[in-house]
């Protein structure tokens, strides 16, 4: 997992949100949204937190990070604005290059048909078809050199809320 989550030797990476309230832990085994400095279980959502099990989906063609609704991936192939993929039921585009190489990408991935009551996981399948359904937008920023950056979560029919922004406190990101 190191590949992914980050490596052996670096802490894990950490994300601060915008207002300070929340941070992002992604451990070996575990990506975990919590109020700082509060543990929460795999898999619950109590006391405001949510924490799964994570699953490296890296590749040939692409580094990825599961965890349950959100999955993360870039390309290892040179990137270019406008690149479509999709894996694990998102669909990723790549957004925005930082630089000529498209080292440094903004790259939105949408969960279409998230189904919290069946496996908690983002379906390929149509939202009829998947049950109770909702969408999931991740935008996030991913540096060659440290990997993902800056982590901004929003969900179908809410506006963007500024406190579900998540950056980078730690040396290094996922998909390092």
């Amino acid at each position: 997992m190191a590949s992914c989550a980050g490596a052996d030797s670096a802490p894990a990476p950490r994300y601060a949100s915008n207002d300070g309230r929340n941070e992002i832990v992604v451990e070996e085994s575990e990506f975990k949204i919590r109020p700082r400095n509060e543990r929460v279980p795999p898999g619950r959502l109590d006391g405001g937190g949510w924490a799964a099990d994570v699953q490296d989906c890296s590749d040939e063609q692409f580094k990825c990070l599961n965890a349950d609704r959100f999955t993360f991936a870039v390309e290892r192939a040179v990137a270019h604005v406008g690149d479509r993929y999709q894996l694990n039921g998102v669909k990723f585009s790549v957004i925005g290059c930082g630089d000529e190489a498209c080292r440094v990408q903004a790259i939105r991935g949408v969960c279409e048909n998230w189904n919290d009551e069946d496996s908690g996981q983002c379906s390929p399948f149509r939202a009829e078809q998947a049950g109770k359904a909702a969408a999931i937008v991740l935008r996030y920023k991913y540096s060659a050199d440290v990997g993902v950056t800056e982590i901004a979560i929003e969900y179908q029919d809410f506006p963007p809320d500024p406190s579900q922004v998540y950056k980078l406190s730690s040396e290094t990101g996922i998909l390092r």
